[in-house]
C-alpha cells in the first residue's frame, strides 16, 4: 500500500527536485515526486516554498533508515577517499578532521577562486569533476552506478533514463556531503582573495 505525505521545499532544494527525481536533503527519494506548479509561495523568511507530494511505501521509516544508511556509507566513502600520499607532507592526516582539514585547504589553494563564480557547493562539485588531487572518487559511469546501488539510491534493474539522473546528480551529491562534513565537524574553510 501507498501513502502519500507533503514536503516542503524551500527554494535552495528546488533545484534538486526535478524530473520525477526528488532529493529529500541530501537524499534520493526512490518514488515519485509530483510538482504542484504555481503552488510555489513566500515563507516567512522570503524564501519559495515549492509543495512537492512525495509517494512512499506505507513503511516510511523502512525508506528513511534506508536513506540515512546510504548517507553514512556516502560520508565514510568521502573521507576514505581522501588522499594526502602523494604529498610531501611532514605528518600526513590520520583522522577524519585532519582529512577534512587537508580537503578544505587543498580545495581553497587549488579551485577556492572559482567560488564567487560557481558558489561553494558549485565550485566542489566542479573540482570533483576534475579528478582533483586531495580526493580520488570515482568518476566512470560503472563505478558510480556500483556506489548508487550500495547507497540505495537506485534499486537493481532501474532504466537507463533514471541512472542516467543518478549519474548526474552524483557529484552535486558528494559536494553537498562534503560541505555537511565539513560543517559537522567544524572544519576551518580559509577566504579567498
Amino acid at each position: 500500500m501507498i501513502n502519500s505525505f507533503k514536503v516542503n521545499l524551500t527554494a535552495t532544494l528546488l533545484k534538486q527536485c526535478l524530473h520525477n527525481n526528488c532529493m529529500i536533503g541530501s537524499h534520493f527519494c526512490e518514488k515519485t515526486c509530483n510538482h504542484y506548479k504555481g503552488q510555489d509561495k513566500p515563507d516567512a523568511n522570503g524564501d519559495s516554498i515549492i509543495f512537492c507530494e512525495v509517494l512512499a511505501p506505507q513503511q516510511g521509516s523502512e525508506l528513511m533508515e534506508k536513506l540515512s544508511e546510504g548517507n553514512k556509507k556516502m560520508r565514510m566513502y568521502i573521507i576514505g577517499c581522501i588522499d594526502a600520499s602523494d604529498r610531501d607532507l611532514e605528518r600526513l592526516p590520520e583522522t577524519s578532521g585532519e582529512k577534512l582539514q587537508f580537503l578544505s585547504d587543498t580545495f581553497i589553494s587549488e579551485y577556492g577562486y572559482n567560488i564567487k563564480r560557481y558558489g561553494l557547493q558549485g565550485a566542489i562539485c566542479e573540482y570533483l569533476k576534475g579528478l582533483p588531487s586531495a580526493i580520488n572518487t570515482a568518476y566512470m559511469d560503472n563505478d558510480i552506478l556500483i556506489l548508487a546501488r550500495d547507497w540505495g539510491w537506485i534499486e537493481a534493474g532501474a532504466s537507463e533514463a533514471r541512472e542516467d539522473r543518478i549519474i548526474a546528480k552524483f557529484f552535486p551529491q558528494l559536494a553537498n556531503a562534503i560541505i555537511k562534513l565539513w560543517r559537522d565537524n567544524k572544519t576551518i574553510i580559509k577566504a579567498v582573495n
